[in-house]
C-alpha cells in the first residue's frame, strides 16, 4: 500500500477525514511526524496506532507517545518485532507493559526491556535468569537493577557478564574487591571504570600489567593523587595522557615555550626540561630567578612560536644540545630522569 507522508499536522487531519474508510480497508498508510503526537486527539492517535503501520513504528519509539497508545500497541502487533522492540525501549511504556514484555518470545525484545531502567524489579529478577547471556549482560548493565540482582550475576558461568557486573555503580564493594582478582581482564577493567570502586581497589589495578586496565584507573574521577601522580610517568602513553587529563590531577606549571615547540605538555623533550627545572633549577637561587622570569614572559611568546613553523623548528635545534647535555648530567647524578 502507498505511505502517506503529508507535510503538516492539518494536511494528515485533513486525509484521516477525507480517506478514513480507504486507511482502514488498507488502501493508504498514513504516517505522522513524532513532532505531531502531542497535538493529536487520543481517539485519532488510537486509530492511527491501529490502521496505520508507519505511524505505529513513529509511535512505538517516541517517548511522547501516551501510555495507553503504547499499550495498545503492544497487544495488536504482537508478532512485530520492531514495534515491540520500540516499545520494550521505551522510557514511556508502562510498567505492567514491561513485565508483559519481559517474557516475550523474541529474545530481541527481552533484551530491549532488560537494557530500559524503568523495567520493575520483578521482571529483571526473571530476565536475569534468561537462557540468553546478552539478556543477561543487559540486565548486568541497567543503572536500576538491584544489589541483590548483580549478586546473584556475579556468579555468572559468562565471564562477559561478570565484566558488566563490576562495572555497574550498585555493584557491592565485596564483590569489587573479589573481583579484582579475576584473571580475566574485561573483569578488572571494569572494576576499573567504576564510578563507586575505592581508592584502596584503583591502587591495586593500577599496578595491573595490562594498560588498557592502567589507564582505566587513570581516568576514575575515584584515583587518588598518588596514584595519578605514578601514572602521568607510565610508559604508555595513552595512560600517561589520561591521567594527565583526569581532574584531580595535580598539574604542574607547564613549560610553555616547550610546549608550543613540541606541540604537547607530555612529549618526552618537554617531560625532561620540565623535570630538570623541578629537580635542578628550582634549588638554587639564580635558578628560582630564572623560572619566575621564565613563567612570566613565557606564555605571550609560546603563543607567537606555536603559530610559526619557522619558529618552532629553529628552536628545536637549540633546545636539542640542552636537552643532550641535561640527559648526560642525569646519567653522571641519576637524579630526575627515572
Amino acid at each position: 500500500m502507498p505511505e502517506i507522508i503529508p507535510n503538516t499536522l492539518k494536511d494528515a487531519l485533513s486525509f484521516i477525514s477525507k480517506n478514513k474508510q480507504e486507511i482502514i480497508n488498507g488502501v493508504y498508510d498514513l504516517k505522522i511526524k513524532e513532532e505531531w503526537i502531542r497535538a493529536i486527539d487520543d481517539q485519532t492517535l488510537s486509530f492511527l496506532a491501529k490502521y496505520c503501520l508507519s505511524s505505529a513504528m513513529v509511535l512505538s519509539s517516541s517517548n511522547i507517545t501516551p501510555k495507553h497508545i503504547l499499550e495498545e500497541l503492544s497487544k495488536k502487533d504482537e508478532d512485530d518485532i520492531e514495534i515491540n522492540e520500540n516499545i520494550a525501549g521505551n522510557l514511556n511504556t508502562p510498567l505492567s507493559t514491561l513485565k508483559s514484555l519481559a517474557s516475550h518470545y523474541l529474545p530481541s525484545v527481552r533484551e530491549k526491556v532488560a537494557a530500559n531502567p524503568n523495567t520493575p524489579t520483578e521482571a529483571l529478577i526473571n530476565l536475569s535468569k534468561d537462557s540468553k547471556t546478552e539478556i543477561r549482560e543487559k540486565v548486568a548493565a541497567n543503572p536500576n537493577t538491584p544489589t541483590e540482582i548483580l549478586i546473584n550475576l556475579s556468579k555468572d558461568n559468562f565471564s562477559s557478564v561478570k565484566a558488566i557486573v563490576a562495572a555497574n555503580p550498585n555493584t557491592p564493594v565485596e564483590i569489587l574487591s573479589e573481583f579484582s582478582k579475576d584473571s580475566y581482564y574485561r573483569i578488572r577493567e571494569g572494576i576499573a571504570k567504576n564510578i563507586n570502586t575505592p581508592p584502596n581497589i584503583l591502587k591495586v589495578l593500577s599496578m595491573d600489567s595490562d594498560n588498557s586496565i592502567r589507564k582505566a584507573v587513570a581516568e576514575n574521577l575515584n584515583t587518588p593523587v598518588d596514584v595519578l601522580k605514578t601514572l602521568k610517568e607510565d610508559e604508555w602513553s595513552s595512560v600517561s595522557s589520561a591521567a594527565w587529563n583526569n581532574p584531580n590531577c595535580p598539574k604542574p606549571v607547564r613549560c610553555f615555550i616547550a610546549t608550543a615547540v613540541y606541540g604537547s605538555p607530555i612529549s618526552n623533550q618537554v617531560s625532561i626540561l620540565i623535570k630538570f627545572r623541578d629537580t635542578l633549577l628550582i634549588k638554587n637561587y639564580f635558578g628560582r630567578l630564572f623560572i619566575y622570569f621564565y613563567n612570566f614572559v613565557s606564555p605571550s611568546i609560546a603563543r607567537i612560536i606555536a603559530e610559526s613553523e619557522f619558529l618552532k623548528s629553529t628552536i628545536r635545534c637549540f633546545l636539542k644540545p640542552v636537552i643532550t647535555v641535561i640527559k648526560k648530567i642525569n646519567e653522571n647524578q641519576n637524579l630526575f630522569l627515572k
